[in-house]
């Protein structure tokens, strides 16, 4: 069983990251923190053993990360080389042993693994994508 902190757990992204962790059955919460219900310990003091960050744009770059494996779901850290890009077709082994993962966001994600089949075969593609 891993001991799992969530950053941001009431935004819409935290909600729905604790109610998949709450299922889970190796992952235990010992702790959450939001702006709207702060924790009444420390992160340290939960003797978490991953954190996933839930926090919005801008926020988690604020954090110094240290001693704690973090999963980061919002952009903030997708093009910075001290963490592992997250999609697992692109980067499985390094995944396993990082400490600091950049989660892809649904975008990249489902461009990425359509283009993984070509990616020796095709170059120069650009992608438009709406919401």
């Amino acid at each position: 069983m891993i001991k799992v902190g969530v950053l941001g757990h009431t935004g819409n992204l935290g909600e729905t990251l604790v109610d998949i962790l709450k299922k889970h059955p190796y992952a235990e919460i010992v702790y959450t923190h939001s702006t709207s219900e702060p924790s009444k310990i420390t992160l340290l003091e939960s003797k978490a053993e991953l954190v996933f960050s839930a926090l919005g744009y801008g926020v988690s770059k604020e954090y110094e990360w240290r001693d704690i494996k973090v999963i980061d779901l919002s952009i903030d850290h997708r093009n910075d080389p001290k963490w592992v890009y997250g999609l697992p077709e692109l980067n499985r082994e390094n995944i396993k042993d990082a400490q600091y993962v950049a989660n892809p966001g649904c975008f990249a994600t489902d461009t990425l693994e359509a283009l993984l089949p070509v990616k020796d075969y095709v170059r120069n593609i650009k992608i438009q994508a709406y919401s």
